[in-house]
């Protein structure tokens, strides 16, 4: 066998071997950044943190320690699960036959109108590095999600949303935590 093909093999197998290692770097740097969060808001759950950021991922983009990509990562979750809920939304609009629900339906679409809205506007925010913004758009969606389930309060029905709106909560107290332990890490 040629010395160049030896080196070259050798070179392969090193990089095949320590590209475990630097995923694990990089999943180290997930539970770190998830128990960081849970310090700053302790109702984040744990397992949520870690589950949503390892699966939104795409870990060779993802750099160790690199805890703005989790926020965007985080970010980027909240905004496509509130594009998602406003897809639902349409849907049990086709099918409520009940006139009030479907009243507070059409409330709530609005309202994931304005979700999506400002969580997109948090993750441009998140990568330009404008945290003020970012949180700012965060909190503004986080009411339009309340006023969601609120109205369905008032009118006195069971939210079919309650499970998506859970999540959209989570999902932005989680982005808003991570946002926090960046600022305190100086990204």
């Amino acid at each position: 066998m040629k010395p160049s093909s030896m080196i070259s093999i050798t070179l392969f197998s090193l990089l095949l071997l320590t590209l475990p290692l630097h995923l694990a770097g990089a999943l180290v740097s997930v539970r770190e950044t998830c128990k960081a969060a849970k310090k700053i808001v302790s109702d984040i759950d744990y397992k949520f943190c870690v589950s949503t950021i390892s699966e939104n991922s795409t870990l060779v983009f993802v750099v160790a320690n690199d805890t703005r990509a989790f926020a965007n990562i985080s970010a980027t979750a909240a905004a496509t699960h509130a594009h998602n809920v406003i897809t639902s939304i349409q849907d049990l609009l086709r099918t409520s036959p009940d006139p009030v629900t479907k009243s507070v339906l059409i409330h709530c679409k609005g309202s994931y109108n304005s979700v999506a809205s400002s969580w997109d506007k948090a993750v441009v925010a998140i990568n330009e590095k404008n945290d003020d913004v970012a949180k700012i758009s965060l909190r503004e969606g986080m009411n339009s999600v309340i006023s969601c389930e609120t109205q369905f309060g008032i009118a006195g029905k069971l939210s079919p949303l309650i499970k998506m709106n859970i999540v959209s909560v989570e999902l932005v107290t989680l982005t808003y935590a991570i946002l926090e332990v960046a600022e305190k890490n100086k990204y």
